[in-house]
């Protein structure tokens, strides 16, 4: 959402604690999605290059 506002910083940071938070709790599938997120928004997600 904030990376819909235009506040991409805000959204790494929520995103970079987000990651901490899900590792630290052993949710690994959570954290995956959200790794995908902040990787999208860093521009890293090659899922659609060919």
């Amino acid at each position: 959402m904030l990376q819909e506002l235009g506040k991409p910083e805000e959204a790494e940071k929520v995103y970079r604690t987000g990651l901490t938070v899900a590792r630290r709790a052993g949710q690994m599938h959570a954290a995956s999605e959200i790794q995908q997120a902040l990787n999208q928004l860093l521009g890293l997600d090659y899922e659609d290059e060919d």
